[in-house]
């Protein structure tokens, strides 16, 4: 009902779900007969643009007779909707910070290419090297970290020849975004 409501109404945060008196209820009824402490700490609304469709993989790390899993994932694919949910699965495992290397946020990838250049110039092997030579391994490196992190760019778990891009290219489909949900992500150390 509160995903529903959510999904449907014009609230773009859990305050604004939670301001509805009933879904309050509904919600503090429910944390109470879970027992457990529950934070309905964020909101995110997929709508599916023209030709796409929303995929979703929710893994299960407590094994099969659990009644959910800990890690959600709802990617938008336009194409081959299996093929979604094989991505999902991959972002479910692979964890990345982005979707492509355009959203990479230009402070962690400035932050992450000045560390690649200081371990780089301490690296023994690169001593005495020319400027060209230890340029180009900052860079090397810069390309190995956004390979981590991008999904596009990332191998791809199943079959580590291919990257998420090329299976994608190949099965003539492409993802327009993607979300992570994981249970505690937003509670203090310790809480989760």
């Amino acid at each position: 009902l509160l995903a529903e409501k959510a999904a449907t109404g014009s609230a773009t945060t859990p305050d604004e779900v939670l301001a509805d008196p009933g879904l309050k209820a509904f919600f503090d009824e429910s944390v109470r007969k879970i027992g457990e402490k529950v934070v309905f700490a964020r909101l995110e609304k997929f709508v599916a643009g023209e030709g796409a469709q929303l995929v979703s993989y929710v893994h299960n790390t407590s094994g099969p007779q659990t009644d959910g899993g800990k890690i959600g994932v709802l990617v938008e694919i336009v194409g081959d909707a299996e093929l979604g949910r094989e991505i999902a699965q991959h972002i479910s495992f692979a964890r990345p910070k982005a979707l492509s290397e355009a959203e990479v946020s230009p402070e962690l990838l400035a932050k992450e290419t000045a560390i690649i250049h200081e371990q780089t110039a301490n690296d023994p092997k690169l001593q005495g090297k020319p400027e060209a030579a230890i340029n180009s391994a900052v860079q090397g490196r810069v390309r190995k970290f956004l390979g981590e992190i991008v999904l596009l760019n990332q191998a791809y778990v199943r079959d580590d020849k291919k990257t998420v891009s090329q299976l994608l290219s190949e099965g003539k489909s492409s993802i327009n975004r993607y979300a992570v949900f994981q249970v505690g992500e937003n509670a203090p150390k310790g809480d989760a």
